[in-house]
């Protein structure tokens, strides 16, 4: 049996003499119906939600990845300037011996 709305508002039952009162049970289907038709929606709904959330999340993690990228690159350039600072910085220590020495050895030579 489809459980729809509608569907369950057209059930009929047979009659019989020692039966259930008839208004008691249509109203009793009409309350299920109302029920069921809420719970469709509901659901309904809910997987909109599910739908939008998914597409969020994956657009979030379409930037968490971008952003590690990114991150990579400048731990990368980070690593480069650091070896780039120490070569000149052991190239300005050698020239300022290279001075030190060349000065001295002009002063002794003059001496």
């Amino acid at each position: 049996m489809d459980l729809k709305p509608e569907n369950i508002l057209e059930i009929e039952f047979s009659r019989s003499f020692r039966g259930y009162n008839e208004d008691e049970v249509n109203e009793f289907i009409e309350e299920i119906a109302e029920a069921v038709e809420a719970a469709q929606k509901e659901k309904e709904k809910l997987q909109q939600e599910y739908e939008k959330l998914l597409q969020e999340n994956e657009e979030y993690r379409r930037k968490v990845n971008e952003l590690s990228q990114y991150a990579k690159r400048l731990e990368g350039n980070f690593r480069r300037m650091e070896k780039t600072i120490r070569n000149r910085e052991g190239t300005d220590s050698s020239r300022i011996t290279n001075a030190f020495k060349g000065s001295s050895d002009t002063r002794e030579s003059n001496c």
